[in-house]
C-alpha cells in the first residue's frame, strides 16, 4: 500500500474518532477528582464533569498516541476534525449536563425543590420542575434558580484554570471543554436583544432580570446594562489562552504549553475576571491566582455588586498544601461577605447581613497517584458560588487518580 494511501487512510479514520495525533510535547499526566457533596452542587459537578471530559481525552489519547501521520497538510486536517466533530460536541454535552444537572439542579435540590427531571442533548437542554414550589420560594432564590446553571459553568471553567495555573501549563485536552463553559454566560446574556423581560420568559437570563426587579418592585436592572456588565468576562486570559490552546493544537499538535503569568520576584500571579448573577443582583469576581516562590498556590477573590439600593461584597481566600509531607496535605478556604438577606420577600425588608465560611480539606495519598480527600466546614446563611445558600456544616468528599 503506497504511503499516500495510508496517509489517506489514517486521516479518514481520524475523523471518525482517532484523530487525537501524538504531540509533538508530551502530554502530562491525566487527573481526576470525583467529588460529592450533599445536594450535588456545583462544586462537585465542576469536578465529576471535568473528571468524565478527561476520561473522553484519556481514550482518545491512548487510541491516538501511535498514530503519525507525516504529511502537515492531512495531520492538520486530521485535528481540525478530530476538535469539531469530536471534542466540540463532547465538550457541549459535557457543558450542557453541569448547566442543568448541577447548576439549575443543584440549586433546586439547595432549595428544596426534589421532583426534577431533565432533557439533557448535545447543543440544548432543560430542566423540569413543579411551578408551585418553584413560585413558594423568594424571588432572590427563584433568582439564585435562573441564573443555577450559569453559575456551575463559571465554576466548571474556573475548576479548569485552577488545575492550569497550578501545573503551569494548558492543556490542549481541557481547552475546548473551558472554552465552551466560559462563553456560556457570556452567550446567555448577549442573546437578550432588548431590554423587555416578558418576551421570553423561559430565557434563564430574562426570567433572572424579571426576578430581580419585581423583587426591588421597580426596574432595577434591564438587559441592556446586564451586556455591558457582560463584557467584564473578557478580562479573563484564560478565555483566550484556551481559545489559542486550540488553534495551537490544530496548527501544530502541541497539546501542553507553558502558562503565560506575570512574574513578581518569583512569584506567579494572574489575574481574572468574572461575573456571577447573585441572587440580589449581578457581582464582579476578581479572582487573582498567585504561586508563591515556594511553590504555594492561592486564589484570592474580590468581589463586588450593586443593583438598585442594595449592594454585595466579598473577599474570598484559598490556598492549597498549607501543609504537607509524603502522606497528608492541608488546603484551606475562608470567605467573608455583606449582602442582602435571601429569605425576605422584597427588597424593602431585606437588610444587609455580614456573613463567612472556613474551611479545610484533607488530602491522604494512599499511593502516589490515588488520592483521598475530605472537606469539612462550616457557613453561614449567604451565597457563595457553588456552595448551599443555607447556613450549617459542610461536608465533602472525594477521590483523586492520576493516570
Amino acid at each position: 500500500m503506497s504511503n499516500k494511501l495510508t496517509q489517506g487512510i489514517l486521516a479518514i479514520a481520524s475523523i471518525l474518532g482517532c484523530s487525537a495525533l501524538q504531540a509533538k510535547t508530551n502530554s502530562s499526566a491525566f487527573e481526576y477528582n470525583f467529588m460529592y457533596q450533599r445536594n450535588m452542587l456545583a462544586k462537585a459537578g465542576a469536578n465529576n464533569i471535568t473528571s468524565a471530559y478527561r476520561l473522553y481525552s484519556l481514550a482518545d489519547y491512548q487510541i491516538s498516541k501511535n498514530i503519525n501521520i507525516e504529511n502537515p497538510t492531512l495531520a492538520t486536517f486530521a485535528r481540525a476534525s478530530r476538535v469539531l466533530f469530536f471534542d466540540y460536541p463532547v465538550a457541549s454535552y459535557s457543558m450542557i449536563a453541569q448547566h442543568e444537572y448541577f447548576g439549575h439542579g443543584g440549586r433546586l435540590r439547595d432549595v428544596g425543590i426534589k421532583n426534577i427531571s431533565y432533557n439533557i442533548n448535545i447543543f440544548s437542554g432543560a430542566a423540569m420542575f413543579s411551578s408551585a414550589a418553584y413560585n413558594a420560594r423568594t424571588l432572590p432564590k427563584r433568582a439564585a434558580i435562573s441564573a443555577g446553571g450559569m453559575e456551575s459553568t463559571t465554576l466548571l471553567a474556573t475548576n479548569i484554570y485552577n488545575d492550569w495555573f497550578e501545573h503551569g501549563s494548558v492543556s490542549s485536552s481541557d481547552a475546548m471543554l473551558s472554552v465552551q463553559s466560559s462563553y456560556d454566560i457570556i452567550h446567555y446574556i448577549d442573546s437578550t436583544k432588548n431590554d423587555s423581560t416578558a418576551n421570553n420568559p423561559g430565557h434563564d437570563v430574562t426570567g433572572y432580570i424579571s426576578e430581580i426587579n419585581d423583587w426591588n418592585g421597580r426596574n432595577v436592572l434591564t438587559a441592556s446594562s446586564l451586556r455591558k456588565k457582560n463584557l467584564v468576562n473578557y478580562l479573563n486570559p484564560f478565555i483566550w489562552y484556551g481559545l489559542y490552546s486550540v488553534g495551537n493544537y490544530i496548527d501544530s499538535g502541541e497539546r501542553n504549553w507553558d502558562l503565560p503569568c506575570i512574574d513578581i520576584s518569583g512569584a506567579k500571579y494572574l489575574p481574572a475576571m468574572a461575573l456571577y448573577l447573585a441572587p440580589w443582583g449581578p457581582e464582579y469576581h476578581l479572582n487573582n491566582f498567585i504561586k508563591d516562590s515556594y511553590g504555594r498556590n492561592y486564589v484570592f477573590t474580590v468581589r463586588y455588586g450593586k443593583t438598585g439600593d442594595k449592594k454585595g461584597s466579598g473577599l474570598g481566600l484559598k490556598i492549597r498544601k498549607i501543609y504537607s509531607n509524603k502522606l497528608f496535605s492541608l488546603d484551606a478556604g475562608a470567605h467573608v461577605w455583606r449582602q442582602p438577606e435571601l429569605d425576605a420577600t422584597t427588597a424593602a425588608l431585606s437588610k444587609e447581613r455580614t456573613g463567612w465560611m472556613l474551611s479545610t480539606t484533607l488530602n491522604y495519598a494512599i499511593t502516589k497517584d490515588f488520592h483521598a480527600n475530605i472537606q469539612a466546614g462550616y457557613k453561614e446563611k449567604g451565597f457563595v458560588p457553588g456552595e448551599t445558600i443555607s447556613s450549617g456544616a459542610l461536608v465533602k468528599a472525594s477521590v483523586f487518580v492520576r493516570i
